[in-house]
């Protein structure tokens, strides 16, 4: 039986909700979790490529979320996590 992937995808708005850049990928070879994580790893890294420095994240990962603002992701083995903190520094 094989595995089926999934895509997801993001999109980067300006203060008037206005599209700026966004972006698809293909996921399905991790976990749950780092699955989750990798759209919000590479949203924030074309951000950041973009030139934006103030951001509001939607993520329907609660626990993701929490993980991250509570500075968890330091101490993760996920290495999605830790690129996440290390972003954010």
């Amino acid at each position: 039986m094989g595995w089926a992937c999934a895509s997801v995808g993001g999109a980067i708005r300006d203060t008037n909700r206005v599209w700026q850049c966004g972006f698809s990928m293909t996921i399905g070879e991790g976990t749950m979790f780092q699955e989750e994580a990798r759209p919000v790893l590479e949203e924030l890294r074309l951000a950041l490529d973009k030139g934006f420095r103030k951001l509001k994240f939607e993520c329907d990962n609660t626990t993701l979320v929490e993980i991250i603002l509570a500075g968890g992701a330091v101490d993760s083995r996920l290495t999605e996590l830790i690129l996440i903190h290390n972003m954010l520094i």
